[in-house]
């Protein structure tokens, strides 16, 4: 079936704790997307309710922070790497609407004006459009910027995916063997990574430049395997584990041992800021799927 935004019957006034959103449904998979943030919140199996995204146990689920988990959007920039003063930007802590709507696919708008926080430290006149699609097995996740104004504008931005492991310390990311990064952990220093797999014995937080457009994640404890597939005006991928330091021990949304359930990889662009003209539009996408190793 097909909905407008205005149809009530479609969405949910407290879907994700009292976050209101949506659920898409189709016959393997449920996955449901809170208007705030634009944020995909669980993605599961519908026959064993298996949740295939992390999400910590302490996530402020009431629009008070960003939720720890599932699928951040970041945008208009990624951590620090732009002019707002909240990390990641404002789009994950902003109410969206709610733009168009089917069983298995969600698109949900944020406008210039309606952002909360550093909108005027942005300045760009922009439509930003997040869509969610359940294809079969298969997850596909989309950014689709818009200038709407008269000067172009830049920005940085990243999906910033947590996939669920049942042990980080079990789990390897495949398919970044000879790329280069930029290591989080120094000051963002440069280096080649020419290991075959990353792996997570400590922490780990790395932005590869240009990454190659199809990376996996080998969960070997349970034995599956994620997929991640990205166009290429995602041109880079971040890996991060923050593992059990002392800047993560006792925060408020985040469980001291909950690093271990959990591994980032976040389809980004932010080595080279992406410039958007007036009446121009910018999109990028995931699509993630997963199997047995």
């Amino acid at each position: 079936f097909e909905a407008n935004a205005g149809d009530i019957m479609t969405t949910h006034d407290a879907l994700v704790g009292t976050l209101p959103g949506v659920r898409l449904e189709n016959d393997t998979h449920v996955c449901e997307i809170t208007r705030f943030g634009a944020h995909v919140a669980s993605w599961r199996v519908k026959r064993t309710s298996d949740e295939l995204l992390f999400r910590s146990k302490l996530a402020k689920l009431d629009g008070t922070k960003a939720i720890r988990g599932g699928v951040p959007v970041c945008f208009p920039q990624f951590s620090d790497m732009g002019p707002c003063a909240q990390s990641h930007g404002f789009a994950r802590t902003s109410v969206w609407a709610v733009e168009a709507l089917s069983a298995t696919e969600v698109t949900m708008v944020l406008r210039r004006g309606d952002e909360a926080g550093d909108g005027d430290a942005f300045g760009g006149d922009y439509e930003a459009r997040f869509t969610a699609t359940l294809d079969g097995d298969a997850l596909r996740t989309a950014l689709r910027v818009t200038n709407a104004g008269k000067s172009c504008f830049e920005f940085t931005s990243a999906l910033h995916t947590y996939f669920r492991v049942s042990d980080c310390a079990k789990t390897k990311v495949h398919g970044l063997r000879g790329t280069t990064y930029l290591d989080n952990l120094r000051a963002r220093a440069s280096a080649k990574d020419d290991e075959d797999a990353v792996e997570f014995s400590g922490e780990v937080d790395r932005i590869y430049t240009d990454a190659p457009s199809v990376l996996t994640i080998d969960d070997e404890a349970l034995g599956r395997r994620f997929r991640v597939a990205k166009t290429s005006t995602f041109p880079d991928a971040v890996v991060w584990n923050p593992a059990l330091t002392d800047k993560t021990r006792g925060m408020s949304d985040f469980g001291d041992e909950e690093y271990r359930e959990m591994v980032c990889v976040e389809v980004a662009g932010v080595k080279d800021k992406i410039t958007v003209e007036p009446g121009e539009t910018w999109e990028a996408s995931q699509t993630i799927s997963y199997s047995a190793i």
